[in-house]
């Protein structure tokens, strides 16, 4: 029975076959594949290098390229689109209404400092002008007029100081005579009462006693009257000076109204603020002008093209490299690519918001006149600068958490070394250091190395 076991597979082989129209049946199929995937798994497990295995175990050793770091000079350029700008350029507006009545200069015409450009006719400003200065020479009358009452007011002052010493003088005066009265009546007086004289010639003595007291009475009230009159015109002379002052300050008022309808009128002549060029004319004579407002066209645009300005956006992440006095090279593409030497004249210092540059100004001499506002150009600015740099390859350097290495080729292994990176210039590391330039560095397949791992190195392939 055991013998024919076979052919009866075989002939239940040859049925199924038959059935499934001459291919081998699907339960066949899955077996051979099933055995295949075992051997090709067993066939890598028995090829793949297993760390820490010794030199009799089969083990995989990684190819890698190796050499000495490269000493070379290194520069970093950061090469931008740029704009030429003159170095001051004035829209010119006017600060008055009227009418254009005379333009004195055209498109491309050089001016110099303080040139009239334009002249406007205001006749109002020229009416109000003349009012002013009438204004002026009424209040300068009135400043003479009140100085005159304040002489005046003196010379009464002095009349009634004069008027006191008179009176005060008549005052003694008179005193004597009552004085020299008064002892006359009584010698008189004993005389008439003894009878060795006539009565009647002391009465009359006795007036002109009487008299006498009566013009002392009245020299008194003379002096009191000229103190009272000192009084008043002492205080004539006060209201004279105060008079002077507010007339001197009205004059000072008309006189800085004089200035000021002066200082508008000037504006009917706008004047070139620096020597120039004529850039832009907007404007004809008979052209009604207002003083300007917010987008306004100027009349006439000057521009100072003397020293010509290269504006550069330099990225966010080269600005902190940019250093006034940096090389700079431009390239004017008007100007059938011709190069011009410059350096950075100055930079905004801060980040632009709205594009994440940092504005770099070079100022360019353009004595010829070739350079014009609103070329463009390219930058070519110098950030940096290395005379011997020890360089590596991108390939060979390895960045993970914040740290830099490469991995160094040491008696057929590699060591995982730590490194400080410098610039970046194109597919080149600066090594700034870490290395002494005299290792064996591997070059390539740096990112799938492993610290300790046996490799085979090889030198690069020359570039032809």
């Amino acid at each position: 029975m055991r013998t024919k076991e076979p052919a009866v597979r075989s002939q239940e082989s040859g049925v199924r076959k038959q059935a499934s129209g001459g291919r081998e049946p699907p339960e066949t199929i899955c077996v051979v594949a099933v055995l295949l995937l075992a051997v090709v798994a067993g066939c890598q497990q028995a090829v793949v290098a297993q760390p820490g295995t010794d030199s009799t175990s089969p083990a995989f050793v990684e190819k890698v390229t190796a050499a000495k770091p490269a000493r070379k000079a290194l520069q970093l350029f950061s090469v931008q689109p740029a704009r030429l700008e003159a170095i001051e350029q004035a829209p010119l507006h006017s600060k008055l209404s009227g009418y254009v009545k005379e333009v004195r200069v055209d498109l491309g015409d050089v001016v110099r400092q303080g040139d009239v450009l334009l002249v406007l006719a205001v006749p109002e400003m020229d009416v109000e002008l003349l009012q002013k200065k009438a204004l002026v020479d009424q209040a300068a009358a009135e400043t003479r007029q009140a100085e005159s009452a304040q002489i005046a007011a003196e010379a009464k002052v002095v009349t009634a100081r004069s008027q006191i010493a008179q009176a005060e003088a008549s005052i003694a005066r008179t005193a004597a005579d009552v004085s020299r009265w008064e002892s006359e009546f009584s010698r008189l007086q004993q005389l008439a009462d003894s009878g060795s004289l006539n009565r009647q010639l002391a009465d009359e003595t006795k007036q002109k006693l009487a008299a006498a007291q009566a013009a002392g009475q009245e020299t008194k009230a003379a002096v009191e009257s000229a103190k009272a009159l000192l009084s008043e015109t002492e205080a004539g002379v006060a209201k004279a000076a105060a008079d002077i002052a507010a007339a001197q300050a009205h004059e000072r008022v008309a006189a800085a109204n004089h200035q000021y309808a002066q200082a508008m009128l000037s504006y009917a002549s706008i004047k070139s603020p620096f020597a120039g060029t004529i850039v832009r004319r907007q404007v004809d004579p008979g052209h009604l002008v207002a003083p300007a407002a917010n987008g306004a066209p100027p009349l006439v645009v000057v521009a100072r093209t003397d020293t010509i300005r290269v504006f550069v956006a330099i990225p966010e992440l080269e600005a902190a490299l940019v250093d006034v006095g940096d090389p700079v090279t431009i390239q004017v593409q008007s100007l059938r690519g011709e190069e011009i030497a410059g350096s950075v004249s100055r930079t905004a210092w801060a980040i632009d918001d709205s594009n994440r540059a940092l504005e770099t100004a070079i100022d360019l001499e353009n004595t010829t006149g070739k350079l014009r506002p609103g070329m463009y150009a390219t930058a070519k600015v110098l950030l940096a600068e290395r005379p011997d740099a020890l360089v590596l390859p991108s390939a060979a350097v390895v960045r993970k958490e914040g740290k830099a290495f490469c991995f160094i080729v040491r008696d057929g292994q590699v060591v995982q070394t730590a490194v400080e990176l410098g610039i970046k210039v194109g597919d080149e590391w600066e090594i700034a250091s870490g290395l002494t330039g005299n290792e064996m560095v591997c070059l390539t397949k740096a990112a799938t190395l492993q610290d300790g791992q046996a490799v085979e190195t090889a030198p690069p392939i020359a570039k032809k």
